[in-house]
């Protein structure tokens, strides 16, 4: 809900500025009718809060959403916090299923996002009390910057499958998928856990190694894919030894 509100609170600064022409439209209409549908747009978006508040999420968190997206890219700051607040009445049911080795279960990269989020929001702040005209490539780089951190906090980091895992190598890459029974061993670091793997049918073939960093994922989310990772390789040794018996 923290999200949400800051989110609430940066596009209320948008439309201030708006009001008071900062972004250099030199057109009073333009401003005029800009200012009114953004306060129409900021007020349902208040409203949504307001039932989340209440205890009705879902509808809350959809007129958020609605609400903000008039002031994207900022406003993705608020419908990342709609989708926050909605997807934590679903974690203690996944909580069980990250760690017994069964099941789905994804983990995302909410630090590393949180990091390009905050600097893509200082950047914007920033070019919006600038000198539009000297400055504009700031408006696209906080854009950029926002836009990955949204990606990052939306995108899982792995998702673990029955048998098998997912790894997210980047927006441009594939993601890479890994059975169980293919990872030999997994090294803990700091801020990345190394997995060294064997494709099955190719045991003439060098291992091969792919790095995941977990640095980037909350203290609490490290713990649960640590052992939510362990009991899954462990259980696909198994499997893998029970087919070589």
């Amino acid at each position: 809900m923290k999200v949400a509100f800051i989110g609430l609170v940066l596009n209320l600064l948008w439309t201030f500025g708006l009001s008071q022409d900062l972004y250099g439209f030199n057109n009073a209409q333009i401003v005029e009718v800009g200012t009114y549908l953004c306060i129409g747009f900021w007020s349902l978006s208040v409203v949504g809060f307001l039932m989340m508040l209440t205890g009705k999420r879902k509808v809350g968190s959809v007129l958020l959403i609605i609400g903000s997206i008039i002031f994207v890219p900022l406003g993705l700051v608020a419908i990342l916090g709609a989708r926050k607040a909605t997807s934590k009445d679903t974690d203690a049911s996944l909580e069980g299923r990250e760690t017994s080795g069964r099941g789905s279960a994804t983990f995302h990269a909410v630090k590393q996002g949180n990091l390009m989020l905050g600097c893509g929001i200082v950047v914007l702040l920033i070019f919006m009390l600038s000198d539009l005209s000297s400055t504009a490539s700031l408006g696209a780089i906080s854009g950029i910057m926002i836009v990955m951190g949204v990606w990052w906090k939306s995108s899982p980091l792995v998702e673990f499958r029955d048998d098998h895992l997912l790894i997210n190598r980047g927006p441009v890459r594939s993601k890479l998928m890994l059975r169980y029974s293919e990872i030999l061993r997994v090294e803990y670091k700091r801020r990345s856990c190394i997995l060294h793997y064997r494709r099955q049918g190719n045991e003439v073939d060098k291992d091969r190694k792919i790095g995941i960093a977990s640095g980037g994922l909350l203290q609490h989310d490290r713990g649960r894919f640590e052992l939510a990772l362990r009991n899954r390789v462990e259980r696909g040794k198994q499997s893998q030894d029970v087919l070589e018996g």
